[in-house]
């Protein structure tokens, strides 16, 4: 079944998500439907694939929606390779589809002033909060940060910290 019905198991979705760093400091974003688990992400969210939205496509408008910030295509860098986050018992919010999540990069610069959360209310879910902190260099400055960080992006934010050290990228 297509569509708003039902999909079979094996179904995902695309998400792009943008790592925006700017003087050491990364963005992250509490959205309304997460508040509750205090789980914090990335600007971003899914790719519109049936319109005919490429990734990088969705990452840009992401970032724009959600925090106002105007960032170019080019100027994205994909993080290693997708991950897939599979539905669980635990973890299950869009009942029964995984995820499909493209990293990218972002390193030009940008100011808070320039930020204005849900630029573009009506094209989904709503931002309550952002943060600034330091792009992390190990679990351990994570964990200080008290809040949650979305499944598998602790994990990212470490490899993209040793990337940047070894200019790798």
């Amino acid at each position: 079944m297509f569509g708003k019905q039902k999909y079979p198991t094996s179904a995902f979705y695309i998400f792009a998500n943008v790592t925006i760093i700017n003087g050491g400091q990364i963005l992250l974003t509490l959205s309304e439907d997460r508040v509750e688990n205090n789980i914090w992400t990335p600007p971003g969210g899914e790719v519109e694939v049936r319109e005919g939205q490429t990734p990088y496509e969705a990452a840009v408008a992401e970032v724009y929606q959600e925090v106002g910030l105007k960032i170019d295509s080019k100027d994205l860098r994909l993080i290693d390779n997708p991950q897939f986050i599979y539905p669980t018992p635990a973890y299950d919010p869009y009942n029964g589809i995984g995820l499909v999540i493209l990293s990218y990069l972002h390193t030009g610069f940008w100011n808070t002033g320039e930020i204005k959360l849900n630029r573009v209310p009506e094209k989904g879910c709503m931002i309550k909060k952002y943060k600034l902190v330091a792009l992390p260099t190990s679990m351990e400055e994570i964990e200080k940060w008290n809040i949650n960080i979305y499944p598998n992006y602790t994990e990212k934010l470490l490899e993209l910290n040793q990337l940047l050290r070894e200019e790798k990228i």
